[in-house]
């Protein structure tokens, strides 16, 4: 590996722990919170902790497999880029409910591939419409922060200066970060649903059948 490739890999490697960290300690306190439980930040982060194995396993393999298909796509042509998006796009079919396994089943990161797979096999439908509908959700909440992007520089050549537009700017992505939080937290919150009714087919409060 060169110096820029080993960089990108350690990127990448910190990037996913921190993710799949955080996301199996929401998990936790969704999983907890669906069982009639009433979780604290602290119970989700003890989780968390107490799963530093599987997820510093798991971290390490979705970094590598990340890693290569990025550095993959990179030195291939137009057709073999598509084939490798293919690829990245089957990996995460596969992968969709790894971190919901991670959190509750507390198993290596090739058996919680297996799990994942075969317990989205039994709840596919629900998985595409949940995932369809956040998709919406999100790109809705989201357009306020949009159009304040948009609006800026035309409020900064109507009003002559550029301290308009960076104001409306900062605005806009503040908007925007904020909406990226709330619809990121809701998605592990609906993985964690979904995990649920796929494991004992009960529908947790909060979600209609």
């Amino acid at each position: 590996l060169q110096w820029s490739q080993l960089v990108m890999f350690v990127f990448y490697l910190v990037n996913y722990f921190v993710i799949v960290f955080f996301n199996t300690a929401l998990v936790s306190c969704a999983v907890k919170r669906f069982s009639g439980g009433d979780p604290t930040v602290g119970y989700g982060l003890s989780a968390a902790i107490s799963r530093l194995p599987q997820i510093l396993a798991w971290t390490l393999v979705a970094a590598t497999v990340g890693f290569i298909l990025q550095q993959i796509e990179e030195r291939m042509k137009f057709v073999g880029k598509i084939v490798v998006g293919l690829i990245g796009v089957a990996w995460s079919i596969v992968t969709y409910l790894v971190v919901p396994v991670l959190a509750v089943e507390r198993v290596g990161p090739i058996r919680a591939v297996k799990r994942s797979a075969q317990l989205l096999s039994k709840t596919w439908g629900e998985a595409l419409v949940g995932n369809i509908s956040m998709s919406i959700a999100g790109f809705l909440i989201s357009l306020p922060g949009i159009l304040l992007l948009i609006a800026a520089p035309i409020a900064a050549a109507m009003a002559n200066s550029i301290w308009v537009a960076a104001v409306i700017g900062v605005l806009g992505l503040i908007y925007l970060i904020g909406c990226m939080i709330v619809t990121s937290t809701l998605r592990q919150i609906l993985l964690a649903g979904i995990y649920l009714y796929a494991t004992d087919g009960q529908v947790p409060a909060g979600f209609s059948e």
